[in-house]
């Protein structure tokens, strides 16, 4: 995509950062930006690409605001140059996480969920002691079928008449993956009131636990 859009007369600046916005003089129009540079290493292409240094204004008949991650900078300077801003609508999540060996038994039934197997050390491992467990407290009236094979269960959820006291709100389920780790992930320390978090699966998913963002 690089190669085409510079064959095409494009250029693209890595290493580069928009740090003003400039406007036309009734202030009705951005007419560009000053850029500032550092040294930045463009990867998987044959040519090297020209380098920039510095700081340099471009000036431009229109500019597209792809701002992507962490662009608070950005809407900053949008503000100061009297740029309209609106606040979009968005969705608030929570986490929900289960043990996997509860939703095999849940999705499954208790005769067909101890056939989940994984070779996955700790999950065929939790997947068993719950197995066990019921197995002690129902006696012998659960069939097991020890040749079946059956992938890890997962599950969805959807409904357009979650009630918040007011009105009903859309809510939805959007991931189910392994269990992992919530770790802290915000890229600056000046904003107090703002909490980022990411959560992170391992490399071999051996948490034992099936987490679902809602």
């Amino acid at each position: 995509m690089r190669k085409d859009i510079r064959a095409n007369g494009g250029d693209i600046r890595f290493g580069s950062k928009v740090t003003k916005l400039h406007t036309s003089a009734n202030g009705e129009k951005i007419t560009g930006v000053t850029v500032q540079y550092q040294k930045a290493i463009e990867r998987g292409i044959d040519a090297n690409p020209m380098q920039f240094e510095g700081e340099e204004t471009i000036q431009g008949d229109s500019v597209v605001l792809a701002t992507g991650h962490s662009a608070r900078d950005i809407y900053e300077e949008l503000a100061k140059a009297g740029v309209l801003l609106e606040a979009k609508g968005f969705a608030t999540g929570f986490r929900v996480e289960h043990p996997q060996s509860l939703i095999n038994q849940i999705q499954y039934g208790t005769n067909w969920f101890p056939s989940v197997v994984t070779n996955k050390k700790t999950t065929d491992h939790m997947n068993l002691k719950l197995f066990e467990e019921m197995k002690r407290v129902e006696g012998d009236g659960i069939t097991i079928h020890p040749h079946a094979r059956l992938p890890t269960a997962s599950y969805r959820l959807a409904t357009d008449k979650a009630f918040d006291g007011t009105i009903n709100r859309g809510a939805y389920s959007f991931c189910m993956c392994p269990g992992g780790q919530i770790v802290p992930a915000s890229t600056v320390s000046c904003c107090e009131h703002t909490l980022c978090l990411l959560v992170f699966a391992y490399q071999l998913f051996v948490s034992g636990s099936k987490r679902s963002m809602c």
